[in-house]
């Protein structure tokens, strides 16, 4: 089986192209394509085109997928999970701390438990992952 490490994606994008300095720069660095490609090569973002400038980059060995119609953005969205809190998210209270954070944290101490919550989280994770093509190489858990 051949796996393709190029592609090219066509499609509308919006991002901010330039760290701004203050809130009030934000606007200036806002960034859309209406046609455009966003090319990856080994995993990694390799340029972002409008599309009648990056479609000669674009070589046959290249996997094209083509998303006109829709807008691709950057990921937004704050993900950041504090792993061993997972399983007490949700549980209000005024001792936070005290009864539910420290005493969930304290079971990853035991090397099986923090195992077996791992590849948990892990397989909890890929599910939940869109349908090819990935840009990651696939990953197998061992729990």
């Amino acid at each position: 089986m051949t796996v393709c490490n190029r592609y090219a994606i066509r499609s509308a994008f919006f991002d901010i192209d330039a760290p701004a300095g203050n809130p009030q720069q934000i606007a200036e660095h806002a960034r859309y394509i209406d046609d455009g490609v966003l090319l990856i090569e080994e995993g990694k973002i390799v340029g972002l085109y409008p599309w009648q400038q990056g479609e000669a980059r674009v070589k046959a060995d290249w996997s094209l997928i083509d998303y006109r119609g829709k807008v691709i953005l950057p990921g937004f969205i704050d993900t950041h999970i504090h792993f061993p809190q997972a399983e007490i998210i949700g549980a209000y209270g005024e001792q936070w701390l005290e009864r539910y954070t420290f005493p969930a944290e304290s079971h990853y101490g035991d090397m099986h438990y923090a195992t077996r919550m791992a590849s948990f989280f892990l397989q909890q994770l890929l599910s939940k992952a869109p349908p090819a093509p990935w840009f990651l190489p696939p990953y197998t858990l061992n729990p």
